[in-house]
């Protein structure tokens, strides 16, 4: 079994501060909440936020890779 190539922890501390705003925004939360919580897996996000930040990425990831993402799902 393999991981499936994307983090999300990597994806955000990539960004601007500037892009990471807008992300943020555009997914109905804050930067803060997304560095704290989200790239920590410290809380799992419901699934209205979920959708909210796949779409916010603008198709650079997808609800599929971020899920795996979140809870280490591994895929064959």
């Amino acid at each position: 079994m393999i991981k499936v190539d994307f983090n999300f922890a990597s994806y955000i501390r990539e960004m601007s501060e500037e892009r990471l705003h807008t992300f943020a925004l555009d997914s109905g939360t804050t930067p803060n909440y997304i560095k704290v919580h989200l790239i920590y897996k410290k809380k799992i996000p419901r699934p209205e936020m979920i959708d909210a930040l796949v779409l916010a990425s603008k198709g650079d990831f997808s609800k599929h890779q971020f899920i795996s993402w979140l809870y280490d799902l591994k895929v064959a």
